[in-house]
């Protein structure tokens, strides 16, 4: 019973790693920065953020649960 369990939670990472290679490789957000006029430092902000593919987040649930 746990080598079932074991062995699929292993399979379910090496699913989630490549998901997750493939998600990032296309470079899903972006950071900008900008001058505080007043105190002279760089503010950093996110300007474009993708939304995680349901994929992922299936993955990451079964996972948990398993």
């Amino acid at each position: 019973m746990w080598t079932n369990k074991i062995s699929r939670a292993k399979q379910l990472k090496k699913e989630l790693q490549k998901e997750l290679e493939s998600f990032f490789i296309a470079h899903p957000y972006r950071i900008d920065t900008k001058l505080d006029p007043q105190s002279k430092r760089l503010i950093y902000f996110v300007t474009k953020a993708d939304q995680v593919p349901e994929e992922i987040s299936q993955i990451t649930a079964t996972l948990f649960k398993t």
